[in-house]
């Protein structure tokens, strides 16, 4: 059984350290390599890079790459502060936002390397489509089936789409998987908890800022639309953006085109846009409390995602599914459900 191993080249300790405790917890055995160096182990592992504030300079990031010229590598970009390494990303194979969750960690790095024919530690899973399994999309229920069969009609489409569903139905799972499954799995994937920015961070998370924008933009930063050039944004609780920045969304929606705090000048980005809420946007937008002409621009394709109540069987797949997941994740295999 093959081994996961993963290089991980940092320079900010404390950083460096919570990377390689997610990596261990999933299973990974890291082999750090310090200041940019490849580090030793198994030569087609994937390398991780962490970019940043505080990450490793760029010339060491790009020594490391041009040393490894073949090694599919992950650039890890702390707090999303990467603007001066724009070339090193250029370079790698995937890049993704510091800290993010496990689950989306070890996909990229599986999918890495599975495409230099390394082997993950858990073998075919036997519930559902495999793809959509390793995005944790599990069930069997007509409700969840049919969902995955708009899933795929739109995998194909480069349109904005619209998750609808309760909290806690996986819209964000959704969200993932019509980037990973479609033609951009290649690029970025960046997520935006829109609930979570205050109103006076909302713009400059979504564009960015130009040095000297404000008194600490000490750096250019491309923000949540620059990053995500070439994949997909993912704004989830959509429905909590602030009128100024509705407006703003609406206009690069329209023209493909924002402008960063303190720019000039437009900046155009390849970026598909997937929302979500939980909210129903149409009665916002009859009350004022959101845009109507942003609501019809993201709803150009939509999804309905069932509630767990709703989809009769799935809880028995779903809790199947984990306890043979962890259980072979931390070496307790044969477990079972008591009838």
């Amino acid at each position: 059984m093959y081994k996961r191993q993963t290089l991980i080249s940092f320079a900010r300790p404390q950083v460096g350290d919570a990377v390689e405790a997610t990596l261990r917890s999933l299973g990974y055995q890291p082999c750090l390599g310090g200041q940019g160096s490849p580090g030793a182990g198994d030569p087609r592992a994937p390398l991780v890079l962490l970019l940043g504030d505080g990450g490793s300079p760029r010339a060491q990031n790009l020594s490391a790459l041009n040393h490894t010229p073949a090694v599919p590598t992950l650039a890890l970009m702390v707090h999303g502060e990467c603007g001066g390494d724009r070339q090193v990303i250029d370079r790698c194979c995937d890049c993704a936002q510091w800290p993010c969750g496990g689950e989306e960690l070890a996909y990229r790095l599986d999918r890495l390397g599975a495409s230099r024919g390394l082997a993950g530690p858990t073998g075919p899973e036997p519930l559902l489509d495999e793809a959509l399994v390793g995005l944790n999309l599990i069930g069997r229920s007509a409700p969840f089936l049919e969902i995955m069969v708009q899933l795929r009609r739109m995998v194909a489409c480069e349109a904005p789409v619209l998750i609808k569903g309760e909290t806690g139905t996986g819209k964000e799972l959704v969200a993932r998987a019509l980037h990973y499954l479609g033609q951009r799995a290649d690029g970025p994937f960046v997520p935006v908890n829109c609930g979570a920015l205050p109103d006076h961070l909302v713009e400059n998370e979504l564009f960015g800022h130009e040095r000297g924008a404000y008194t600490d933009a000490r750096s250019a930063a491309p923000g949540a639309i620059g990053e995500a050039a070439g994949g997909t944004l993912f704004l989830d609780e959509v429905e909590a953006l602030s009128p100024k920045a509705q407006a703003a969304l609406l206009r690069f929606l329209q023209d493909r085109e924002y402008r960063p705090l303190g720019g000039r000048q437009g900046r155009r980005a390849d970026t598909r846009v997937i929302a979500a809420s939980n909210a129903d946007l149409w009665a916002l937008g009859q009350e004022r409390a959101f845009r109507p002409d942003l609501y019809f621009r993201l709803d150009i394709l939509s999804l309905t995602l069932p509630p767990l109540r709703a989809r009769d069987g799935d809880i028995t797949h779903l809790a199947a599914h984990f306890i043979d997941r962890y259980a072979r994740q931390y070496g307790r295999p044969g477990l079972t459900l008591d009838p």
